[in-house]
């Protein structure tokens, strides 16, 4: 299968960055990004490249700088469209518009197109609406002609082993003027990993890479108003796990939870129920092929 993956290169964007790496992991899909996607390539950045991965937005954590450089044509790109040579066109963000959106608008059909919006707005793009298949993050209403799609993690950054387990909550709370509480990625990893809970709620939308992050280290995320998020957005999420987690820790308090006291049985069989969502549901290449699986229906 060959794919058009194609947007402005402004900056970085994690729902157009996130679909992209879990295209790639598909083994018999030919992904071509025109513009090439810099930031997503390990030799753009240090030792091997000029640039620095913590000067890039979210300090360049979770999805940058993982692919290595591989053949890619992005030659011809505006004949190829028109000799229909790619089975799929991606418009990886709707509001950075392909250098060829209106060639491919005007040669590939609807069920052949794909537009992906990230944005934490809930405004939809009325000009690729009716004319691609629309793949919308914060969807806050259920609507027929609209698909929802989540943040991802790269399988790669998912920790597999149960890690020891020394502190209740995570020392990252999402609250103003703490962004950015760890320098690296390691030491942000780990604070989650050594924790039981990593609190977390909605950010500039309900979606936020901060939930992923939580579960990728083996911690539970404590999602403080998930009982109010539309049904119609993270329709990837355990929800209804994640609800009733929320419950017993305000049921029973986090230190009933911690290593060596009553809870802490209850505490290894819900991560674990979390773990494995998260492994079948939650990786780059999961969200891609739901992409896909969609389209090949359509």
């Amino acid at each position: 299968m060959k794919i058009l993956y194609s947007r402005l290169i402004i900056g970085q964007d994690y729902l157009a960055d996130c679909v992209f790496h879990g295209l790639r992991q598909i083994p018999g899909v030919e992904v071509v990004d025109a513009p090439r996607n810099w930031s997503m390539y390990k030799n753009e950045f240090e030792p091997i490249g000029m640039n620095k991965l913590g000067d890039i937005y979210g300090k360049g954590f979770t999805i940058w700088g993982l692919l290595d450089e591989s053949e890619v044509d992005r030659t011809n790109i505006e004949e190829k469209i028109k000799n229909h040579y790619f089975d799929l066109v991606i418009f990886s963000r709707v509001d950075h518009h392909s250098p060829y959106k209106d060639l491919v608008l005007h040669y590939y059909k609807k069920h052949e197109i794909v537009s992906l919006d990230g944005a934490d707005d809930t405004v939809m793009h009325t000009e690729l609406f009716p004319t691609t298949t629309y793949f919308k993050r914060e969807l806050i209403q259920d609507t027929a002609d609209v698909k929802p799609i989540s943040f991802s993690i790269p399988a790669e950054k998912c920790l597999l082993d149960f890690p020891n387990k020394t502190q209740g909550w995570s020392y990252v709370v999402p609250t103003t003027g703490c962004r950015y509480v760890y320098n690296n990625e390691k030491d942000y990893y780990a604070d989650y990993a050594r924790s039981l809970f990593g609190l977390t709620r909605k950010k500039g939308g309900w979606d936020c890479m901060r939930h992923y992050e939580i579960m990728a280290n083996r911690c539970i995320p404590y999602f403080e108003d998930l009982a109010h998020a539309p049904p119609t957005l993270m329709k990837t999420l355990p929800r209804d796990l994640l609800l009733h987690i929320k419950n017993r820790v305000d049921q029973s308090g986090v230190e009933y939870f911690m290593p060596d006291m009553p809870g802490w049985p209850e505490y290894q069989f819900l991560e674990n129920a979390v773990h494995t969502h998260f492994i079948k549901n939650l990786t780059t290449q999961a969200v891609a092929q739901s992409i896909l699986d969609t389209m090949s229906c359509s």
